[in-house]
């Protein structure tokens, strides 16, 4: 055999040999065995889709403490790529499109999405932070957000096996706050000016991007209702308030102490911390004489001689809590 015949047959055995290296005796899915290096990325579409939502077509008229100081919010778009068990971000976008572009190497990958509102045409944080993703934290605990229907926020995650011709991947996400309604099913008292709201000792604040659950509280948070003009009045009762709180997929349990105020901060009816269920996706209805409950704290006395007038202190009406 001549030289020139024994280089063509062993390029053609050495041709064989790696075709047959990626044949069909591996694993069906890892289709990229034979790609060297799986460290390059390439850029992949994350559609990200709301499946259940809260939020209503009109929003909620209440008098409220603070009403968003831009016309009406958009929906915000956060993804995030891990390998898994690894929290190290391998990549990150956010837009104002459910369409969100990351930058993705072949393998298996984790994405967690979270979306929220923002200013109109703006990715800026608003009602969350989204800068920390094992923290994603409210806006703001001293100027807390409430009796706003924007505060609704929405999780899921996803795992993939990526190709290389991998352009386009849906994650799906779910509320991941609860709706707290607080109701008087009395009459108002004249004199009533403002309801506070206090949660003690804790509230939920953050949702661990990574793991969808809570990640920390605040102590001492709560928010203020202006009882006039005539607050918003449903079959439940005359609404006192609401809030969107983020919370686990099994729930939390907040305890809510409610005070009622005249126009010089005289108090004219209390009812002391109690314990509520609140969960993720749904709406947990609270409803009360509160107009007519005056509760003893030994910190906070009523301290005008006309407060709680027509009120039995011994007084101890149910308080109505369901959750949906």
């Amino acid at each position: 055999m001549t030289l020139f015949k024994f280089n063509f047959f062993a390029g053609l055995l050495a041709c064989a040999v790696g075709i047959s290296s990626c044949s069909h005796e591996y694993p069906e899915d890892n289709e990229d065995y034979c790609i060297g290096d799986l460290s390059k990325v390439h850029k992949v579409s994350v559609h990200i889709d709301i499946t259940d939502n809260m939020i209503q077509d009109e929003p909620v008229v209440i008098p409220e403490k603070v009403r968003s100081t831009y016309a009406t919010p958009r929906l915000r778009y956060t993804a995030v790529a891990t390998r898994p068990g690894s929290n190290e971000i391998i990549s990150k976008a956010c837009s104002t499109e459910p369409d969100v572009e990351l930058k993705l190497p072949i393998g298996k990958v984790e994405i967690s999405a979270w979306v929220d509102y923002a200013a109109p045409e703006s990715t800026r944080n608003t009602y969350y932070f989204n800068d920390v993703w094992n923290e994603i934290l409210v806006y703001s605990k001293d100027d807390y957000q409430s009796n706003n229907r924007y505060k609704a926020a929405f999780w899921g995650k996803e795992k993939f096996a990526l190709t290389a011709t991998t352009s386009l991947v849906d994650v799906k996400v779910s509320n991941a706050t609860a709706l707290l309604e607080v109701y008087a099913t009395d009459d108002k008292d004249a004199y009533a000016k403002t309801v506070q709201f206090q949660y003690s000792p804790r509230v939920p604040a953050a949702i661990n991007g990574f793991t969808g659950k809570v990640s920390y509280w605040w102590a001492d948070c709560g928010w203020k209702s202006d009882l006039k003009p005539k607050p918003a009045i449903s079959t439940h009762g005359i609404l006192l308030g609401y809030d969107y709180i983020p919370t686990d997929e099994v729930g939390n349990t907040v305890k809510l102490k409610v005070t009622i105020r005249d126009s010089d901060g005289n108090i004219l009816a209390r009812k002391m911390p109690f314990e509520i269920p609140i969960k993720r996706g749904h709406i947990t209805t609270v409803k009360a004489p509160f107009f007519s409950i005056l509760e003893e704290d030994p910190d906070d006395k009523p301290t005008n001689e006309n407060s709680g007038i027509g009120i039995d202190p011994s007084y101890n009406p149910d308080v109505i809590i369901t959750l949906d």
